[in-house]
């Protein structure tokens, strides 16, 4: 395993998440001064424009909880100390099934299923009920605000 694919993306955006500000003020910097060509500026106001939406922010912050694991694990997999030839066998955890159900209806689950199951589509709703909550507010608000409005 090479230690160089995993650690770099994790530096690239930690570095990334951790400098935000400072990268949009040098790129504004190239943007605004009169001496850089037009192709820089260019790119510099096409980066800015990218690093200031909400989906950017997130998924850097999302992706860099993810590579932060990843590259830990895989620091602890290239140390000298372990050895992959001993490993614990994980138990399929089954289920109690009451005497009135039947068990031919179990699923069992690959690791990036149960993966996507239990994290990715938890993350997933949790940010959408929270975006509906959000919403609600919103549209309360409007609503009293556009009874306001009518009555002036």
């Amino acid at each position: 395993l090479s230690d160089a694919r995993w650690a770099a993306r994790y530096e690239a955006c930690s570095s990334l998440s951790q400098n935000w500000t400072e990268l949009l003020k040098a790129l504004n910097s190239f943007v605004e001064n009169p001496i850089e060509n037009s192709k820089t500026k260019c790119e510099s106001t096409g980066l800015i424009k990218k690093m200031s939406s909400l989906e950017m922010r997130i998924l850097v912050s999302f992706w860099n909880d993810i590579l932060e694991r990843f590259n830990s694990t895989s620091k602890k997999l290239q140390t000298i100390e372990i050895d992959l030839t001993i490993y614990k066998v994980v138990r399929k955890k089954k289920r109690k099934v009451p005497y009135d159900e039947s068990c031919q209806g179990d699923t069992s689950f690959e690791a990036r299923e149960s993966f996507k199951i239990n994290t990715y589509f938890v993350i997933i709703d949790s940010l959408l009920s929270e975006l509906r909550k959000r919403k609600s507010c919103y549209d309360d608000c409007s609503d009293f605000f556009q009874t306001l409005l009518i009555y002036q």
